[in-house]
C-alpha cells in the first residue's frame, strides 16, 4: 500500500503561533494491485486557532464536546476514495466480492484543544456514492496514464445515493 501525506513543515511547527491554517494532502493507493480499498484522496485545510466570534465558533461552544475555553479551529476538506473487487479486469458482478463503489464527500469539522492535554474531534459531512462519485473516471484516467489494467466492471457500481455522516473522537 502506498500511502503520501504532506503538511507543509513550517506549519507542524506552530506551538508558539497558532494563528496559522494547516493544509494537508493525503494519497493513499493500493499498488502495485486493486482490490476492496484501493484508492483515496483528501485535501484539507485546518485554520488558526479561532479567536474572533463566529457562527461557526458558536455552533461549536453549543455542542457539549467543547469546552467554552478550548483553543478551537475549523477544518474543511474534500475527498474521493474508490472500493474495487480484487479483480478488476471481469466485466460482469462478483456477488461473493466488494462491490463497485465511489464516494465523494465534503467536511466540516471542529478540533478543539483543551488544557493542553486533551483533543476533541467533531465532523459532519455531505456525500455521494455511485456513478455521482466520479470514481470510474478516476480510476480509468489513474489506470490510463499508468499503464495498469483497465478496470472493466464500472457497470456493476452502486447506484447513486447520498450520504451524511458524523464523527467524534
Amino acid at each position: 500500500a502506498l500511502l503520501v501525506a504532506a503538511t507543509p513543515a513550517a506549519a507542524q511547527a506552530v506551538e508558539d503561533d497558532d494563528s496559522k491554517p494547516i493544509f494537508n494532502f493525503m494519497l493513499e493507493n493500493d499498488f502495485p494491485s486493486d482490490g476492496h480499498y484501493t484508492s483515496g484522496i483528501q485535501f484539507s485545510w485546518l485554520t488558526g486557532v479561532q479567536k474572533d466570534e463566529s457562527w461557526l465558533r458558536d455552533v461549536a461552544m453549543a455542542m457539549p464536546i467543547f469546552d467554552s475555553d478550548s483553543k478551537l479551529r475549523f477544518e474543511y476538506s474534500l475527498g474521493q476514495q474508490i472500493y474495487t473487487p480484487r479483480e478488476i479486469d471481469i466485466s460482469y458482478p462478483q456477488p461473493n466480492d466488494r462491490p463497485w463503489a465511489g464516494w465523494l464527500y465534503v467536511n466540516l469539522g471542529f478540533v478543539a484543544e483543551t488544557g493542553g492535554n486533551r483533543l476533541d474531534q467533531f465532523q459532519a459531512g455531505l456525500g455521494i456514492i455511485g456513478p455521482a462519485s466520479l470514481a470510474k473516471d478516476t480510476q480509468k484516467f489513474v489506470h490510463n496514464v499508468i499503464g495498469a489494467t483497465d478496470p472493466e466492471g464500472w457497470n456493476n457500481q452502486l447506484k447513486t445515493e447520498p450520504t451524511l455522516q458524523f464523527t467524534y473522537q
